[in-house]
């Protein structure tokens, strides 16, 4: 469980390094009014217009960190 806990906070952190790596990338942070644990992952792929909108989302409790992009 603490390893678990300890690799989604590393996730989280680097997230904020994200926006400088991956070009066109936002960054979101937001407040959750709950307890969230966990991680999401989702592509969302438009055929017509040859794009991919990825979106990852890492749950710390009452913070929320939002990172999506297009391809």
């Amino acid at each position: 469980m603490i390893t678990l806990i300890t690799t989604i906070i590393l996730l989280a952190l680097s997230l904020f390094a994200a926006p400088y790596l991956i070009v066109g990338s936002e960054l979101q942070v937001s407040v959750v009014k709950g307890a969230l644990v966990g991680v999401n992952y989702d592509q969302t792929v438009y055929e017509e217009e040859g794009e991919t909108d990825y979106t990852l989302q890492v749950g710390l409790i009452f913070i929320l960190f939002t990172l999506t992009w297009t391809k």
